[in-house]
């Protein structure tokens, strides 16, 4: 399995993904992921389902760029161009939870990104302002794969992780104070 510093996984989903790939002995999995934007109450809408490499036999290798069942990260896609054994998760057995765009700085992630040079300084400091500006009912800027580069966000009804990061929390509790506060200016 390959993994990112800011994906997790629910612990209980991951077991029984577990189990179901040992029992049916499918080599190749993926699934899908949320991608939340500053916080764990708001994510990315794309107008594709995404997906992520999930576990995997030994036996296959990464490819940059090759096929893959779905939009996936270029450079992380397993090597089978006939797609032989893959199988695909359904969202509600196990679903990656994708923090790439929940940060304290957002510009240090953006400049950071092994893809920054597909991006021009421009777009990346339009992404920036977009996402310190940012307020319900904005679209986030996305720098690949979205029409113009915007993408709906949306907020959740109901939180769909137990993952909590103190400091994530923290900012959440910060932008919904500044949120009512902006909210009780308007309707003086």
């Amino acid at each position: 399995m390959n993994i990112d510093a800011d994906e997790f996984y629910d612990k209980d989903q991951f077991r029984v993904a577990k189990e179901m790939i040992n029992e049916n002995g499918w080599p190749i999995t993926y699934w899908s992921y949320v991608n939340y934007f500053r916080d764990l109450e708001h994510y990315l809408v794309y107008p594709f389902r995404p997906f992520v490499p999930g576990i995997h036999s030994t036996y296959f290798t990464y490819t940059f760029n090759g096929p893959a069942p779905g939009p996936t990260d270029p450079t992380r896609r397993i090597y089978n161009p006939l797609n032989i054994g893959t199988y695909i998760f359904e969202d509600e057995v196990i679903r990656m939870q994708h923090f790439a765009w929940i940060r304290k700085n957002i510009r240090k992630k953006l400049e950071n990104w092994s893809a920054k040079d597909h991006f021009t300084p421009d777009l990346i400091n339009k992404a920036v302002r977009q996402y310190e500006n940012w307020k319900e009912g904005d679209p986030a800027i996305m720098l690949f794969n979205v029409p113009e580069n915007s993408v709906f966000v949306r907020k959740l009804d109901v939180r769909i992780t137990g993952i909590q990061v103190p400091w994530v929390e923290e900012e959440m509790e910060r932008w919904k104070a500044k949120q009512d506060a902006n909210k009780e200016k308007e309707v003086k």
